[in-house]
C-alpha cells in the first residue's frame, strides 16, 4: 500500500508537470500578446495641393511651404526648391513659365518657380497680385483667374501683368486654356492669346472649367 501510494503521487506530480508545462507555454506567449507593439512609423501629411504643367510643377505641403522643381532645358537633372518669401499657402498652381500660390488669406503671388532665390527676392515687390482675396486659383498656359471670396472672378494674362486684371462679378464659371472663356449669366467672353475678346450670348452654361456653384 505504501509503494502503491508512493507510485501514485509520483504520478499525480508527474501528470501535474505535464499540465503544467503547457499552461507556463501558454502563460508566456500571453505575456508577450501583452507586450505593446513597436510604434508604427507615421505616414506623412498630405499635401495641400499639387498642379504640374510640362516640366515644371509645384507643390503645397502640409506647413503650408511651396516646393517646385523644374527639369532644365541644357540636359540638367531635375532641380527643386522651397520658394521662399512666401506666407502660408492652401493652394498653387503652374502655368507657362510662372506659378501662382494662394495664402491662408486668400491673397495671390506670383513667381518664377524655375528662377533662384535671388531672382525671386528682386521680384518680392511684385507680390501679391492686387486682387481681391481669392478661395480658388485657376491656371493655364498664360491665363491666371481667382475665384473669389466675395462671389464672381478676377483673370489676368501672364503671372505679372497686373495691367491685363479685369473683373468677372457676374461670373459663375472660368475656362482656360490658349483662350479665356469666361461664363456670365446669359452669355459668354472670350479672350484670345493677343488679348481680343468678344462676347456672344447663350442660354445655359452646363459646364466650364472653375465652376463658382460647387
Amino acid at each position: 500500500m505504501h509503494k502503491s501510494g508512493s507510485f501514485d503521487a509520483r504520478t499525480a506530480l508527474g501528470v501535474a508537470v505535464l499540465v503544467a508545462l503547457p499552461a507556463c507555454g501558454t502563460s508566456a506567449r500571453s505575456t508577450d500578446a501583452a507586450k505593446p507593439s513597436a510604434p508604427r512609423r507615421s505616414a506623412r501629411a498630405p499635401l495641400r495641393s499639387l498642379d504640374v504643367t510640362g516640366q515644371v510643377g509645384c507643390a503645397v505641403e502640409a506647413d503650408g511651404r511651396v516646393l517646385c522643381w523644374y527639369k532644365p532645358d541644357d540636359g540638367r537633372p531635375m532641380l527643386q526648391r522651397y520658394v521662399p518669401f512666401l506666407p502660408e499657402v492652401v493652394e498653387a498652381r503652374v502655368g507657362y513659365g510662372a506659378a501662382c500660390a494662394r495664402s491662408t488669406k486668400g491673397e495671390v503671388w506670383c513667381f518664377s518657380p524655375t528662377s533662384d532665390n535671388e531672382s525671386v527676392k528682386r521680384a518680392k515687390a511684385r507680390m501679391p497680385v492686387r486682387v481681391p482675396p481669392a478661395r480658388r486659383l485657376f491656371m493655364k498656359h498664360s491665363h491666371v483667374c481667382g475665384e473669389l471670396m466675395k462671389g464672381g472672378f478676377a483673370c489676368w494674362k501672364e503671372a505679372f501683368a497686373e495691367d491685363t486684371l479685369r473683373l468677372y462679378p457676374r461670373a459663375t464659371a472660368v475656362g482656360l486654356g490658349f483662350q479665356l472663356a469666361v461664363a456670365s449669366p446669359g452669355q459668354i467672353y472670350l479672350q484670345d492669346s493677343n488679348g481680343r475678346g468678344r462676347t456672344f450670348p447663350v442660354r445655359n452654361v452646363v459646364q466650364l472649367e472653375g465652376s463658382s456653384s460647387d
